[in-house]
């Protein structure tokens, strides 16, 4: 069963980068949750080059997360 990462970037509410960039925010094997908690986001003002969903082809362990958030990093 599929599972969706909600990713945020560091500047999505105007904050400064600190070097943080990418990090995850919101995860469910629900897309429509992810996309509700998107959209929630969006409504109070962040911008969608700010958000990335990422599927995973199941529930990834916390060290596949933190993986993508590092390549998302461009670490």
């Amino acid at each position: 069963m599929a599972y969706f990462q909600m990713f945020m970037h560091a500047r999505a509410y105007g904050e400064p980068d600190n070097g943080a960039g990418w990090s995850p925010e919101f995860g469910d094997k629900d897309r429509e949750a992810v996309d509700f908690e998107r959209d929630d986001h969006k409504d109070r003002g962040v911008s969608g080059r700010h958000i990335k969903i990422v599927r995973f082809d199941r529930v990834p362990t916390q060290r596949q997360i933190e993986a993508k958030r590092n390549e998302l990093n461009g670490q």
